[in-house]
């Protein structure tokens, strides 16, 4: 008499070990979460600098309006704007009310054939219709667009980057996984969602659109100012904590925001991209000067600037600094920016993170 056990069947086997590796990532993930309070809300100390973030949506695509909660994560986070990009011909409450904390700056989005524009301000209010700002647009996510170099976009396109009147969304914070190597990927659904710093420290990476940027300004010759985006929707894309992945920092003109000053620093190319999820990098900027190129930076030790010629890194350092780039022997035009990369750990596994992009500013220094 047969009196072996059978052997479960391969199916249950399969169930059993799915389950087993859920349930393991599932307590990975939620640990931090028991043992670590969440992160505070970035909130630097005044400084002379404009904070605020671009490419929001207080109306989803499922037609909810939660203008409040955008509202609510500005304030902790001490943004002094927003400019909402809502799709098409929605109009939330962010923009319908009059309060001030944050400045609301009415922009919005369109589908133009496979493409996503942006525009900055002036879409719902008539009185500014009129106005010279409301002419610019942004190229949102271009690579998730299927734009990968210069073929790929339209004339029409062309031409406004040509005119200066179309900027390029350089980041994208729900995008940032879609170019993060496997392992980052990994170790980011691994921190948990108490410990949102180092879930986007892991995913902070230059992303295609910023290959792009650097190829639009040298085969075009001419400045192409950037932007970043949150693209925070608030539903899966909750506003308090993808604000924080990609703040864009101003030079603050004046004590008191204004929306036309702030739109002029963007397009002159003064704005600085900043994941502050990995700390407040303070005043950054680079100027460029009859050959010379001065860096303001002050950065911690674990941190430092690298400086690159046409998407090429020459020098990296950590303080103020005043380089004379080698001259160019041919004609065409060199462009400049400025990365901030910070060298943390997880663990032992030691990794390098994105902390900011600056661009060459074409206003004079303060």
């Amino acid at each position: 008499m047969n009196t072996a056990t059978p052997t479960p069947a391969p199916r249950r086997r399969l169930w059993w070990a799915l389950t087993a590796t859920a349930a393991l990532w599932l307590t990975l993930w939620l640990t931090p979460a028991l043992l670590l309070p969440p992160p505070a809300p970035t909130c630097p100390p005044s400084s002379p600098r404009w904070r605020g973030v671009y490419h929001l949506h207080a109306v989803d695509h499922d037609g909810i309006d939660r203008s409040e909660r955008a509202r609510a994560a500005a304030q902790a986070a001490c943004l002094d704007f927003l400019i909402v990009t809502d799709h098409n011909h929605t109009l939330g409450q962010l923009v319908k009310d009059d309060r001030t904390q944050p400045t609301i700056l009415d922009g919005g989005e369109w589908t133009v054939g496979k493409h996503h524009h942006g525009q900055l301000w002036g879409r719902h209010h008539g009185e500014r219709r009129n106005d010279p700002a409301a002419a610019l647009r942004v190229l949102n996510h271009p690579t998730a667009s299927g734009i990968h170099d210069l073929a790929d976009l339209s004339d029409e396109e062309l031409a406004a980057f040509t005119a200066g009147t179309m900027g390029l969304e350089i980041a994208n914070a729900p995008r940032l996984a879609t170019h993060t190597p496997a392992w980052r990927l990994a170790a980011a659904l691994l921190a948990g969602p108490a410990r949102r710093d180092l879930t986007f420290a892991l995913l902070s990476q230059p992303a295609p659109a910023r290959d792009l940027w650097v190829q639009l300004r040298t085969t075009l010759q001419q400045p192409v100012w950037m932007l970043c985006g949150s693209d925070a929707h608030g539903g899966m894309t909750p506003y308090d904590l993808f604000f924080s992945a990609l703040v864009l920092h101003l030079p603050q003109v004046q004590e008191d925001f204004e929306p036309i000053l702030a739109l002029n620093a963007i397009t002159q190319g003064c704005g600085v991209c900043v994941n502050e999820y990995l700390g407040d990098p303070g005043h950054i900027s680079l100027h460029q000067d009859e050959g010379s190129l001065t860096i303001t930076a002050d950065l911690p030790p674990h941190a430092h600037w690298r400086l690159l010629e046409d998407g090429r890194e020459i020098a990296r350092g950590q303080k103020h600094t005043t380089l004379r780039p080698q001259p160019r022997h041919n004609q065409r035009r060199a462009f400049y920016h400025l990365e901030l990369w910070q060298d943390p750990s997880l663990g032992t596994l030691p990794f390098a993170s994105l902390w900011a992009i600056a661009d060459t500013c074409r206003l004079p220094p303060p």
